[in-house]
């Protein structure tokens, strides 16, 4: 049969949900994950409709009869009949298939070479202990060999504070401190071309040109257009060579002074652009042109920056100055600042303190959060009757689990292009600890103190580890969601093994597979880790350094 237990399990799912069966469908869920067959790339979901399991059911049942309909038996069609039916050709068919696959010697030797109580076998051993063995063998935790590979900078460039490259090419802008921004075209491990855009500098009270630092740089998904901005709010748009194309000037504060922007999010096809300054105030732009579609301005006495996250191409989340999380529509052809152009669709509970990671998994459709006051992760599901899974909870310790005490600065979904589950979750804390969660059950695959984990690092020879509790600053997943790099306050960066799978059934702690040890400059001051950026095809990671070079690392994957 062409129908797998995934499938039916989603039928069954399905009608659950379809019958207001919301207790039994999550159980089923949880149990079974058969939401794990709901994803992007499967076509056939949308031409699933309400009541296609019952449809088949009936359909199943019709063709049990159709042999006696042929030979014009009249017979009861209910589903009574149809099982017994099922059964008497299934009793007859095995007692054909038996007769059939019996050899002779089997005939005439009976079981004299197997013995259903468990005597000796031909080569004197008994099946039920080679049974239990071979299950112990199983059980048995299983050490992963690697070696952590020493790297050295491919190219060097300017102290930067911020990078991301083109989506298809090893094109890499950066952001500067001196009121540029460069656009580097990489080739075989040398910079090929380099383009710079300038930007002017702020002008304080006194008409004194002050440097503006250049803090966000954003690719559009296609690569048609890169956007910058500074200290002062501006968004500048360029084209791929350097070109200016457009430029917005965002509102100043009560004050009349310039609000720097927190974050710019493009949606997955690049159709709308959300913006967050300093203050608060959210923005939703036309991705095209960046006309203005609408202002969510932010509370007066807030100072916490809300989070927000895409979750199709015009909904995004967007949490609350009370916690909560709100799912909005966007409708570019409402009229600029009218109700209409931005709608509340949906509201969950969100967190007991401010929410400072949010992330949207494209493939489960799960939305993570984080909070740093308490530390909590949780993992909303729309498809769930309940309102989230809690996880990194310390009410039920485990003791092989490191929960995070300090701030999240990391919160990734191991979702890659390949991925049809999208269910694992990577959490990274500034204390050092890294967690690979399943959130559909709330299972901690692997959990490692890098600083704390002697265990993670093979090297040929002897090398260093800062173990006297240095902090974590930024980290970032490689576009295949195989490798997590980790740059921390002593100008280290690492490179790790997040495949989840690799980990199910082992001891090992996560295995470091790449290090990059900082060496400060002579002259330099006031040096730290500003950013890190993969690019496209995840050969090359860019780090960013403000007061020393930034460097760019050339990662060539597993060996």
């Amino acid at each position: 049969m062409s129908l797998t237990s995934l499938e039916l399990n989603y039928l069954i799912w399905r009608y659950l949900q379809e019958s207001g069966y919301d207790l039994a469908a999550y159980a089923l869920q949880q149990s079974s994950q058969c939401l794990e067959y709901e994803h992007d790339k499967n076509k056939i979901i949308d031409s699933i409709e309400p009541g296609c399991l019952v449809n088949l059911v009936q359909k199943g049942i019709l063709y049990t009869f159709v042999e006696d309909a042929a030979e014009m038996k009249n017979e009861n069609i209910s589903l009574v009949n149809a099982i017994l039916k099922d059964y008497q050709n299934r009793e007859n068919n095995s007692e054909k298939d038996s007769s059939r696959f019996t050899l002779k010697k089997d005939e005439s030797n009976g079981s004299k070479d197997v013995d259903m109580d468990g005597e000796k076998n031909k080569n004197g051993t008994n099946d039920a202990q080679d049974q239990h063995e071979s299950q112990e063998e199983e059980n048995e935790p299983v050490v992963i060999e690697f070696s952590t590979k020493t790297l050295t900078p491919l190219t060097n460039f300017s102290s930067s504070l911020a990078a991301e490259y083109h989506p298809m090419t090893s094109v890499l802008a950066y952001g500067c401190d001196d009121s540029t921004a460069k656009i580097l075209a990489l080739g075989n491990g040398i910079i090929a071309e380099a383009v710079t855009l300038n930007i002017p500098p702020l002008i304080t009270g006194e008409n004194t040109p002050t440097p503006n630092e250049i803090t966000t740089v954003s690719w559009s998904p296609q690569g048609t257009m890169i956007l910058t901005a500074g200290t002062n709010g501006e968004i500048r748009a360029w084209t791929p060579d350097g070109k200016l194309k457009n430029i917005v000037n965002t509102p100043v504060d009560a004050n009349k002074a310039a609000v720097p922007l927190h974050s710019v999010l493009w949606s997955p096809l690049g159709q709308f652009v959300l913006t967050v300054d300093v203050s608060g105030t959210v923005r939703i732009w036309d991705g095209v042109n960046l006309t203005p579609i609408q202002e969510l301005r932010g509370h007066e006495g807030i100072t916490l920056v809300p989070e927000a996250s895409w979750v199709s191409e015009n909904k995004f989340a967007l949490a609350t100055s009370k916690n909560a999380i709100k799912i909005n529509s966007v409708n570019p052809q409402a009229p600029f600042g009218s109700p209409e152009s931005v709608v509340t669709v949906g509201v969950v509970a969100g967190h007991l303190h401010h929410i400072s990671n949010l992330t949207f998994n494209p493939v489960s459709k799960l939305l993570a959060s984080a909070s740093d006051v308490d530390y909590a992760i949780k993992v909303w599901n729309s498809s769930s009757s309940r309102d989230a899974l809690e996880l990194n909870s310390t009410q039920e310790k485990e003791e092989e689990v490191s929960y995070h005490t300090a701030p999240i600065i990391g919160l990734h979904w191991l979702t890659g292009p390949q991925d049809v589950q999208g269910n694992e979750l990577v959490s990274v804390s500034m204390e050092g600890v890294i967690n690979i969660w399943d959130a559909f059950t709330g299972e901690v695959v692997k959990s490692t103190n890098i600083f704390k984990s002697p265990d993670s690092y093979q090297f040929a020879e002897e090398a260093p580890i800062d173990t006297s509790n240095p902090l974590i600053f930024a980290s970032a997943l490689s576009h295949d969601a195989r490798f997590l790099a980790i740059g921390d306050d002593t100008g280290n960066v690492t490179i790790w093994d997040v495949v989840a799978k690799r980990y199910r059934g082992t001891s090992s702690g996560l295995r470091c597979l790449g290090i990059y040890m900082f060496k400060e400059q002579a002259d330099a001051e006031n040096v730290g880790i500003c950013d890190l950026a993969w690019s496209s095809k995840d050969e090359l990671l860019t780090v960013c350094y403000k007061g020393s070079e930034s460097v760019v690392l050339q990662w060539n994957g597993y060996e």
